[in-house]
């Protein structure tokens, strides 16, 4: 860019840039020392925030208790009518609805876990296929074909 196109550009490029300069009040100790106070002292939050790997760590730590608690009997796994209910809901809707929400979690699992076996299957009968095609082809050893 030549120096008159930047003139017309930016009018004010050739200007060196000028910071205003503070009032006297700003510049006392006294002030400068409040506010750093007043810095430090503001109610920002009541405990300091954890990093995720921080509250991982610690849920970790927490189920490894509690899993070292039930296995030694001293505590027992918590079930649903254990929890404190909604009162002003009404408990019955609410059990029903943690009931509800339990049965559709547990057939999602099941569900899952079905469709996994599946897969699993699909993948080894895949595996079987090709690994025949490559013998009948002559490029899988009888080894490989009856190990699988």
């Amino acid at each position: 860019m030549s120096p008159s196109l930047k003139t017309m550009l930016f009018p004010f490029y050739h200007k060196p840039l000028r910071l205003p300069t503070p009032p006297e009040w700003a510049l006392s100790p006294s002030l400068s020392l409040t506010l750093t106070h007043l810095a430090f002292t503001t109610k920002q939050s009541r405990r300091p925030r954890l990093s995720l790997e921080a509250k991982t760590a610690k849920a970790v730590e927490y189920q490894r208790e509690k899993d070292a608690l039930i296995a030694a009997g001293t505590a027992k796994k918590i079930d649903t009518d254990d929890q404190p209910q909604i009162l002003n809901y009404g408990t019955n809707q609410c059990l029903a609805k943690q009931g509800a929400a339990i049965k559709a979690a547990e057939e999602k699992q099941a569900k899952h876990e079905k469709y996994l076996a599946q897969k699993a299957k699909h993948k080894q009968e895949r595996e079987s296929r090709l690994l025949r095609k490559r013998h009948a082809r002559g490029e899988a050893s009888l080894e490989d074909y009856l190990r699988r």
